[in-house]
């Protein structure tokens, strides 16, 4: 037994272990088929027209988006142009020799916002909101604390000042707002 267990190349392998897959059944290709059609994901599975029309709907969606982003940043670059144009009227008013308590209608707006840097904070139960249902929205001032709401500062020296710019806007033929 050992002279024969010597003769044996010793490249030689045990061809137990190197068995050999088993061969397919001849309905393998029809599992394979229904396995890949359940992993076939919805839009590969969809008609050609339903996916031109999606692709239709959303190129003509990207084109509102676009549209609309640059419709809103030329009315920023408007009203910018507006607001430099409101400050040049002011100067030129001022070059003029008007007195600084004089306010045009045409620069009422920058007047106003002035007003309200210059006097940032509200007296403290008071709070302010836009009421945009109005045409043009207006600043709704409320007391937090009785619930109450007005049109009006509750800072009586603030509401004259910005009663003066309404008054001067009012007269502004040219309003953007």
């Amino acid at each position: 037994q050992t002279a024969t267990a010597d003769k044996k190349c010793p490249n030689s392998q045990d061809v137990s272990s190197n068995k050999k897959r088993p061969r397919p059944k001849q309905d393998h290709w029809r599992e394979a088929r229904k396995r890949k059609k359940r992993e076939t994901p919805e839009w590969a599975r969809r008609k050609w027209e339903d996916v031109v029309a999606e692709m239709r709907r959303r190129e003509e969606l990207e084109k509102q988006f676009v549209r609309s982003k640059s419709d809103q940043r030329m009315e920023r670059r408007i009203k910018g142009m507006i607001w430099r144009a409101m400050k040049i009227c002011r100067s030129l008013d001022e070059r003029a020799g008007c007195p600084p308590t004089f306010v045009n209608g045409l620069w009422a707006p920058l007047y106003e916002q002035e007003v309200f840097q210059m006097y940032k904070t509200l007296p403290r139960p008071w709070e302010y909101f836009w009421d945009s249902s109005s045409e043009p929205a207006k600043r709704i001032y409320r007391n937090v604390e009785t619930r109450e709401e007005q049109e009006t500062h509750p800072n009586p020296k603030v509401e004259e000042l910005l009663e003066k710019a309404r008054k001067a806007l009012a007269t502004n033929k040219f309003s953007f707002h």
